[in-house]
C-alpha cells in the first residue's frame, strides 16, 4: 500500500477552502479549470471529508477559524466530519515533525522481516 505524503493531503485540502469569489476575480489563487474553459469542482476529490468556510464577518459558530485578507476562514462548530478531518490532519502533521530533543520517545513502528 503506498499512501500520500503528508503534503500531498495538505495539497488536497487546501482546495477544501470556500474561497471568495473576489478573491477569486483578482487572481490571488489558482484557479483550476477544465478543457471547456469551466472551473474545475474540487468537491469530486475531496468530497465531504473537510469544508473550510469563509466569511467577511466573525462567525458565530466556529470550532476554529483564522483571518486572512479581511475574511475569515473557519471550520464550523456542527461540522462533525471536517472536525474529525482536521483533527486527524493536524495528528499527521504532529506525528511526521517529531520532538524537537528527538529522546527516541516518539511511536515505533515493528515489522516482521521474514519468516
Amino acid at each position: 500500500m503506498v499512501t500520500r505524503s503528508l503534503w500531498g493531503i495538505l495539497f488536497y485540502v487546501s482546495h477544501a477552502v470556500q474561497v471568495p469569489a473576489e478573491h477569486m476575480k483578482a487572481g490571488l489563487v489558482p484557479v483550476a479549470t477544465l478543457p471547456d474553459g469551466r472551473i474545475f469542482d474540487w468537491n469530486t476529490m475531496t468530497g465531504d471529508l473537510i469544508t473550510i468556510r469563509s466569511s467577511p464577518e466573525p462567525p458565530k459558530n466556529a470550532e476554529i477559524m483564522v483571518p486572512y485578507r479581511d475574511y475569515w476562514y473557519y471550520i464550523a462548530d456542527d461540522d462533525i466530519q471536517s472536525k474529525a478531518t482536521f483533527m486527524l490532519v493536524t495528528l499527521l502533521g504532529t506525528l511526521q515533525a517529531g520532538t524537537e530533543a528527538n529522546d527516541g520517545s516518539g511511536p515505533v513502528l515493528t515489522l516482521p522481516v521474514g519468516r
